[in-house]
């Protein structure tokens, strides 16, 4: 039963959601270790179909669970549960969200910049028995020991890095372009203009799953073509 704690705050009834969607969750990240596994090691191939099962039940369960969760709140919030406490709430979980994409971004990005400008080059410095590998260059994107000794030359792997244009740029410009659209869409909610909320509201949908898509063309673009892959 749903009630509000000393008349001021809602206290939703008990639910399953985040256990279910955690336990999707479990299965799409075992199932894609799974799949990966079978890349860099022939022995477990008898994991690839069954991995690739895990990812496609581990997501259509987060999926519909995601799904099931915001109904029950939007439910909520239409029969007047949600006070200037719960719209509080709310507003402080968005803050934390955004702090944590913002912390996330900088530390991928910090991990980046220190392998490309320290790490690499630093390696490179070491006396030859303490590189990596045989024939370890300075050079970004580095390659790994995955290539062939020609008589006495150490060929790298064949790897072509990734440019910044094609597919990057389109992916960039749908990420840049979604967030025009549902801020539109938010500037509708404040006029209470519904025709406004819901075109904004689709056009940033269509526009993240249009990312999805090139984001999938360009990872198999680099793994089939590119030669960035695990092995």
């Amino acid at each position: 039963m749903t009630t509000h704690s000393g008349n001021h705050y809602f206290v939703p009834h008990g639910a399953l959601y985040p256990v279910i969607i955690s336990a999707g969750l479990l299965a799409l990240a075992s199932g894609f270790i799974f799949s990966v596994a079978t890349d860099t090691n022939k022995d477990l191939a008898y994991l690839q179909s069954p991995g690739q099962w895990m990812m496609y039940i581990g997501a259509a369960i987060i999926m519909f669970m995601t799904f099931k969760w915001m109904s029950a709140i939007i439910v909520e919030s239409l029969t007047g549960q949600y006070k200037k406490w719960e719209d509080k709430s709310f507003r402080i979980g968005m803050i934390v969200f955004i702090c944590s994409e913002v912390a996330f971004f900088a530390a991928f990005f910090g991990a980046l910049f220190y392998m490309r400008v320290l790490s690499v080059p630093e390696l490179a410095s070491f006396d030859p028995m303490f590189t990596p590998y045989k024939d370890f260059l300075g050079t970004w994107p580095s390659v790994g020991p995955g290539g062939v000794v020609l008589g006495t030359e150490y060929k790298p792997a064949a790897l072509t890095p990734m440019g910044a244009w094609g597919l990057p740029a389109i992916n960039t410009a749908l990420l840049l372009t979604s967030g025009a659209t549902i801020t539109w869409a938010h500037w509708g909610l404040l006029k209470d203009n519904r025709k406004q909320l819901v075109w904004g509201l689709f056009l940033t949908v269509a526009l993240g799953v249009a990312f999805l898509i090139c984001q999938g063309l360009e990872y198999h673009h680099a793994y089939t073509e590119l030669g960035l892959t695990l092995n």
